[in-house]
């Protein structure tokens, strides 16, 4: 059993480049709360107003679980985001788990010079520390999710539209987790479809984990190594910046 299910850190005041480093100093997660409300994204991005501005154009889409066994199948953008949306997939992935739903990850919003303006997290990053800057979106349904997973660089993941419920696991607890993703995670209460985190067989030997629920126009920065679980509440569209140190 989960000895400590603590909060994360929520800063309420507008930063700056400076303090954002700060907290990355601190390698632990963070919560801004007013980083990105006034982003055009938390705005205007509705899935009519993406489903207008990318149209049919053809992206890569997870149709399964995530991780090296994912099944990748191209479908249009407008098909995709219309079922998210609406969470209208077929009879066979709706008596599925959770982790199995479709799920458009790593979406490159720098190729869509429309869309690019609209999220602003790279702006935080310095490019003579992190000198390789990437950005993806992530669309999804409700209930989709990802599973436990690491990144290769620092991450600021604005969330621009549903809220997201993350687990979120510090370096030095790795290796005491289960990863039984064959049982779902409930991400409180009054989820009755997963198993309580406390209870959970994944986290059984783990000391110590975080959990937060990310609202509309807040942010999250996730440190380089820290194992984290996403599952969309709603229908959610976010966006991922990672900050990396890469060798030239």
């Amino acid at each position: 059993m989960v000895q400590e299910i603590l909060d994360i850190k929520h800063v309420n005041d507008k930063i700056g480049k400076e303090e954002f480093y700060g907290y990355i100093k601190k390698n632990e997660p963070v919560v801004f709360t007013s980083m990105a409300k006034e982003w055009p994204a938390v705005k205007k991005w509705s899935a009519d107003f993406l489903i207008e501005q990318v149209g049919d154009k053809l992206v890569d889409v997870d149709m399964c679980k995530f991780g090296k066994f994912s099944e990748i199948q191209k479908m249009k953008f407008s098909e995709y985001c219309s079922k998210a949306r609406d969470d209208s997939w077929s009879e066979e992935y709706s008596q599925k788990n959770r982790a199995e739903k479709p799920y458009l990850r790593n979406f490159p919003i720098d190729e869509y010079p429309q869309l690019k303006d609209d999220v602003m997290n790279e702006s935080y990053f310095n490019q003579s520390i992190h000198n390789l800057i990437i950005r993806g979106i992530f669309l999804g349904s409700k209930d989709s999710v990802t599973h436990l997973h690491k990144d290769t660089g620092d991450n600021l993941v604005a969330v621009v539209k549903g809220k997201k419920f993350f687990i979120l696991i510090p370096p030095n607890q790795e290796s005491l987790v289960s990863y039984d993703k064959d049982l779902e995670i409930a991400y409180g209460p009054s989820d009755k479809k997963g198993i309580q985190i406390k209870d959970h067989p994944s986290f059984s030997k783990v000391q110590k984990l975080y959990t937060v629920i990310v609202d509309e126009g807040e942010s999250i920065f996730i440190p380089i190594g820290w194992l984290h679980y996403v599952h969309n509440l709603d229908f959610s569209v976010s966006c991922s910046c990672w900050g990396k140190e890469a060798l030239i």
